[in-house]
């Protein structure tokens, strides 16, 4: 029985051939008929090869849509495995939605297939089958496993040679391409029953416990002259709000965010203009390591309070718009 994809895959080439002859049930039957039985009876594969089946407007499209499949009857598998198994045996790959589970596994490239069937279906419409021998499919994604988990490794190590900002945003990221790795060692578990994943989520658990570490590690001192307190009060507030630490007393590691401002009354135009300028600074311990210079410009009205609140304001909608790290010139990974 043909899953919702080929039906609306063979739908499509049902309405094409329809169109071009007639709308009657008998030439529906005759078209649907003209198509080969490896589109409307799919090999759902076996224990050696596993197959998919794509359809699409040239032969290249219609093998990467293949691809997707072939690689996604597994996600099917492995979907259904989550959904009946509420163990939680390791934290990090429980944490996956379900089903967000078959999404990410068909992001998976795979370069070891066959074109095993391909036909042309009309002007614009290609079909065609590809099959990958489970085996050989499962040495490869191992294989890349192993590369990226070295690379994994090496950089985590290098890492803690970094300053307090660099080893959280090195961290994170590294943390970030670990969870990408969740599919394919799902994948290379539905193909190889002796393949042992905990080793891979162990380690990843070690990662997720070090960004923790880095995470709670990391905080900011923000300071800065009378004239700055408005200011400060927006950046510390978007800072909180991204779950960042914001300190009232410096410590050792802490990042240094200093503020200086300064403003003039411009009356040279028919409005009294506020020039107000932020000078920003950041440093790490004892190098600076970002900062920025802020011109804002706001109507004066013989309120100079009045002035640096509207200032403020447009200071917030300046972080939120180009974030922090663009405004206040700090490497910030927020993603």
């Amino acid at each position: 029985m043909l899953d919702k994809r080929y039906f609306l895959s063979v739908l499509s080439v049902l309405v094409f051939y329809g169109c071009s002859v007639s709308t009657s049930s008998a030439n529906l039957k005759s078209s649907f008929q003209k198509l080969p039985d490896w589109i409307t009876s799919p090999n759902n594969g076996d224990e050696t090869y596993i197959y998919g089946i794509g359809i699409e407007k040239d032969r290249e499209s219609a093998v990467n849509s293949a691809l997707v499949d072939m690689v996604s009857k597994l996600g099917v598998k492995i979907e259904s495995t989550f959904q009946t198994n509420e163990k939680v045996q390791y934290d990090i790959s429980r944490t996956i939605v379900t089903n967000q589970i078959k999404a990410d596994i068909e992001k998976i490239k795979i370069s070891n297939y066959k074109v095993v069937q391909t036909q042309r279906l009309g002007y614009s419409e290609y079909a065609v089958m590809v099959k990958s021998n489970k085996e050989e499919l499962s040495k490869s994604l191992r294989k890349s496993l192993k590369r990226e988990m070295k690379e994994i490794k090496l950089r985590l190590k290098s890492s803690k040679d970094k300053d307090t900002l660099s080893k959280y945003n090195e961290v994170k990221s590294i943390l970030k391409e670990s969870k990408s790795l969740n599919p394919m060692i799902m994948v290379v578990s539905a193909l190889d029953k002796g393949f042992e994943d905990k080793a891979y989520f162990d380690f990843m658990q070690k990662i997720e416990d070090r960004f923790r570490y880095e995470e709670n590690s990391l905080n900011f001192y923000v300071i800065g002259d009378k004239n700055s307190e408005v200011f400060i009060r927006k950046i510390k507030n978007y800072l909180i709000n991204n779950k960042l630490n914001v300190v009232d007393k410096k410590r050792d590691e802490s990042i240094l965010i200093r503020i200086k401002t300064t403003y003039t009354i411009n009356n040279d135009s028919v409005i009294d203009i506020a020039v107000l300028t932020l000078i920003i600074e950041v440093y790490d311990k004892y190098n600076l390591i970002g900062g920025n210079s802020i011109i804002l410009k706001e109507r004066y009205n013989g309120s100079i309070k009045s002035a640096f609140k509207n200032a403020a304001i447009h200071l917030q909608e300046d972080i939120k718009s180009q974030g922090i790290q663009e405004v206040v010139g700090i490497n910030l990974n927020l993603d």
